[in-house]
């Protein structure tokens, strides 16, 4: 089969593939819509993933984040790589290629490799023996890849069973390491060079050279034939690829950019729009922002966010090598194996050390996926080992991310000494204890759980509180007799939730002078004492406050506030010897108050 019948036969696929996406997407949502929190959490995953037009990285760990990105972006990665794939494949004379996808997503790599076989397979031509290992930090991702998009495709492309059970899919950080064995090893990284932590549009230097210091790492240790690297295409981005880019072919490897002259498929999906348009109609009161609206908008094929290379091995002799070879290649590092059973994960230097017990206050940070969760329960495990199993150690583990809470349990069960330790619930009581000794809890629930009477009332979901907060502008328009939209891009309802609990539930300012004239960085619209300032005063405490309380509603905020008052007026008895926060980002002052006014020794935080 020539390349070109090839690429003629890939481009007919476009409208199987499509419907294989919205039927993945159909199955998925059959399945989890009788979430009580689903609309909501569909909507918050549009917000995110406008991170990446923003010149932003998506966070990717809520349940519908690999749903909600299935149905825009992954043919748009099946088909950046396709053509490459297809020519590289066609052209190859090894027996055997392993492709490690870093980043992997939700499969994108593995669909265009399995195209590609498939087609050769049925033209009776001879194929190279395929092992894939998806490696991503995002469980959700590899899940919905694996459980939906991949059960789809093997349905309609069967002779991709013949390496089905060649696929794995780890739950893993890039970087990490351990000991695998490898033969002819092909890299692709989709997306694994998206890094947020920019000042000024510039990739901090400590951190791009963190980067290219572990990826130079895994390339001197795989010596891969074949590197296929692809970012979103923004300065900081481009700027690191290009000089990893560069050094690479100083060292053997010659390269070939990957841009849209080279994309195979073109125009909509109508069946993945059509099926995002249901969506758009089943959960419009949930779609308040414009991010969220961009749900009903047509999905295509082409993708001109991204910036992409392919480096080529000029001499690649040590391919010939097999596993009973002499010349076998020595054991390499790449990535930790799955995080099934924690106990087995050997941690690299610099987590061990920030593992290590001390009786110090402590900040852990990394980038996502270095296995800061993985650092935690470990240093959880020095603690106890430390003590003793002390049964007076009073230990909290709480987290922002509501999914993490059960993978913390499960690590932290696989790490503790089990006849000194038994597991209730997501508590752990040791041995002749006579109270729990570590409490998981998440963190919007410890205000119900540790508070005094703040379990009575309900807590309404976003879309409750918007609409609350439409109504209350709209009164206080009406009472300043604001006629223009000159404040509009303050009193609307994201910025006032926002002001609300980074600001005046964040510094605990209870009064209005105090609000007008404090000193805060960033909204520049905000200037002190200014009409702005006062009319978000006036729509969130004495209209929208208030309101909330006449109508005995909640929300997870306001619960917190109260929460924080009755810690300070001592009325909360219950304390704790030592506390861990994962996901600690998103804290506020009066968050870091709430720990050190719940901790017996304010250095035990971590």
């Amino acid at each position: 089969m020539t390349e070109q019948e090839l690429l003629s036969w890939l481009k007919l696929q476009q409208p199987k593939l499509d419907l294989i996406i919205a039927n993945a997407g159909r199955e998925y949502h059959e399945n989890y819509k009788h979430k009580t929190n689903f609309g909501y959490d569909l909507a918050e995953c549009q917000n995110e993933s406008y991170n990446l037009i923003r010149g932003q990285d998506l966070c990717y760990d809520r349940m519908n984040t690999a749903f909600a990105y299935s149905l825009w972006y992954h043919g748009r990665r099946v088909n950046t790589f396709l053509s490459h794939f297809a020519q590289k494949i066609l052209s190859t004379s090894d027996k055997t290629i392993e492709i490690f996808d870093l980043g992997a997503g939700t499969g994108a790599v593995q669909w265009a490799i399995g195209l590609i076989y498939h087609k050769l397979k049925e033209e009776g031509q001879e194929v190279p023996k395929i092992k894939i290992i998806n490696i991503d930090s995002s469980p959700f991702m590899l899940y919905y890849s694996r459980d939906y998009l991949w059960k789809h495709f093997i349905n309609e492309y069967k002779h991709c069973l013949d390496f089905a059970n060649e696929i794995e899919y780890e739950i893993n950080s890039w970087s990490n390491t351990t000991n695998l064995s490898i033969t002819n090893p092909w890299l692709t990284a989709s997306y694994l060079f998206d890094i947020s932590d920019t000042e000024n549009n510039q990739v901090n230097t400590e951190y791009r050279e963190s980067v290219k210091s572990g990826f130079r790492d895994i390339i001197k240790a795989f010596s891969p034939s074949t590197i296929l690297l692809l970012t979103s295409d923004q300065p900081p981005k481009r700027q690191l690829l290009n000089e990893l880019k560069t050094e690479f072919t100083r060292n053997g490897y010659t390269q070939q950019d990957v841009n849209n002259n080279y994309l195979l498929l073109y125009g909509s999906l109508p069946e993945t729009s059509k099926f995002r348009r249901e969506l758009y109609n089943l959960y419009l009161p949930y779609l308040t922002t414009t991010p969220a609206q961009a749900l009903g908008r047509q999905a295509e094929w082409k993708d001109a966010s991204f910036f992409g290379t392919i480096l080529i091995k000029q001499q690649a002799a040590f391919n010939l090598a097999t596993p009973t070879d002499k010349t076998k290649k020595q054991e390499v590092k790449l990535y930790n194996p799955p995080i099934a059973i924690r106990r087995d994960i050997v941690l690299n230097p610099e987590q061990a050390r920030a593992a290590e017990h001390n009786d110090r206050p402590t900040i852990i940070t990394g980038p996502a996926g270095c296995g800061k969760s993985v650092v935690i329960t470990e240093r959880i495990k020095n603690l106890c080992n430390a003590k003793n199993y002390d049964p007076n150690l009073n230990i909290l583990v709480t987290t922002f991310n509501k999914q993490l809470m059960a993978y913390l349990g499960k690590w932290i069960e696989d790490l503790l000494d089990k006849e000194k330790v038994s597991r209730i619930g997501n508590n752990f009581k040791f041995l002749n204890s006579e109270k729990m000794n570590i409490t998981l809890l998440h963190f919007d629930i410890l205000p119900t759980r540790l508070g005094i009477g703040l379990g009575g009332l309900a807590i309404e979901f976003k879309e409750y509180h918007v609409a609350l907060i439409e109504k209350c502008i709209l009164e206080t328009k009406a009472e300043k007799n604001i006629t223009t939209n000159v404040y509009d891009k303050v009193l609307n309802a994201d910025y006032i939730l926002d002001e609300y609990q980074r600001i005046i539930y964040g510094f605990q300012i209870s009064k209005r002078e105090e609000y007008l004239e404090t000193v805060r960085k960033g909204r520049p619209r905000l200037k002190i004492g200014g009409l702005r300032r006062q009319l978000l005063w006036d729509v969130i405490v004495e209209k929208y406050l208030k309101k909330l309380q006449d109508l005995r509603k909640e929300s997870f905020i306001t619960k917190r506030h109260k929460f924080l008052r009755q810690l300070k007026r001592g009325e909360v008895a219950v304390k704790y010897s030592h506390i861990f926060v994962d996901e600690f980002q998103d804290c506020t002052f009066a968050d870091y108050d709430i720990f050190y006014t719940l901790l017996t020794d304010p250095n035990n935080l971590v």
